[in-house]
């Protein structure tokens, strides 16, 4: 869980840096959510000497359930604008 949340605040910065917003954000999270799949399949995993999960699970589900992680990731610029506003702006605004 906590790979997770790690994963999810990186996509959070990496929308918000991207000005992701609509059906962007959501495509782009299901592709993050692969993207994510592969490098926690071939580079963490092994290093860390975690199971082979996608083995145990195969790949169709495997691959389904990251496509999930990252669609519901690309919710949140979707479902939660105000998450994804400027920081900077907001602390402008409170200052005047």
């Amino acid at each position: 869980m906590m790979w997770s949340a790690l994963w999810g605040i990186v996509f959070g910065l990496l929308a918000y840096g991207l000005h992701l917003r609509g059906v962007v954000a959501v495509i782009g999270g299901m592709v993050y959510g692969v993207l994510i799949m592969l490098v926690m399949s071939f580079i963490v995993a092994p290093v860390v000497g975690a199971p082979n999960f996608f083995q145990l699970l195969g790949w169709p589900t495997w691959t389904i359930g990251h496509v999930l992680f990252g669609m519901v990731v690309g919710l949140w610029p979707v479902l939660r604008p105000q998450d994804f506003t400027g920081l900077l702006g907001r602390q402008a605004g409170q200052a005047a």
